[in-house]
This record gives C-alpha cells, sequence and structure tokens, in this order.
C-alpha cells in the first residue's frame, strides 16, 4: 500500500468532513510507517480540532514533533491540542476580583 496515497485519501476525507475515513487512513499509514511524522500531526490536530480524545491527540502531535521538531505546522497544532478552556470553577476565580 502507497502511505502517500492514503495520506492523501485521509486530507480529502477531512475536507468533506469524513473523519471516520480521515481516521481509518491515517491510522493505516502509521501501521506501515509508525514515523511518519505528517499523519501523527493530521490524526492529532483532527482530533484536538473537534474536541476528541485530546490526551490522544496531544500524544500523537507530541510523537511528531519529537521526529520533526522544527516544523512549523506541528507547531501549531501542539498550540492547538494545548490551548483547553479552563473549567468553568477556574474562571469564575480568576473573574471574581473583577467582579
Amino acid at each position: 500500500e502507497d502511505t502517500g496515497l492514503l495520506y492523501e485519501a485521509a486530507m480529502l476525507a477531512e475536507r468533506l468532513d469524513r473523519m471516520d475515513l480521515l481516521e481509518s487512513r491515517l491510522r493505516r499509514v502509521l501501521e506501515l510507517q509508525p514515523d511518519h511524522a505528517h499523519a501523527l500531526n493530521a490524526l492529532g490536530y483532527s482530533l484536538a480540532d473537534r474536541k476528541l480524545r485530546l490526551d490522544e491527540a496531544e500524544a500523537l502531535i507530541l510523537r511528531a514533533l519529537e521526529l520533526s521538531p522544527d516544523d512549523p505546522f506541528i507547531l501549531d497544532s501542539l498550540g492547538c491540542a494545548t490551548a483547553r478552556p479552563a473549567p468553568r470553577s477556574a474562571q469564575a476565580t480568576v473573574s471574581a476580583p473583577f467582579s
């Protein structure tokens, strides 16, 4: 199987909002080539962007970053995955002094 074609099929599935196909294609790429930084990043970002399995998303992106530490797309994905809103209780604590 051609990992390049699988990756491109996954990117097409993302544009069609077919998360099921995106995930299955990227996971197949990773079965064939576990160190495919762009597949790791794409899957991690797609999960994080949809607020799905955020711990897994972050782990995938961190692995991609290990493989390709200077890639600006991976750095951007890490920012998206780790920029989670604070819990409501923390928001209330922070805003209380300004009330």
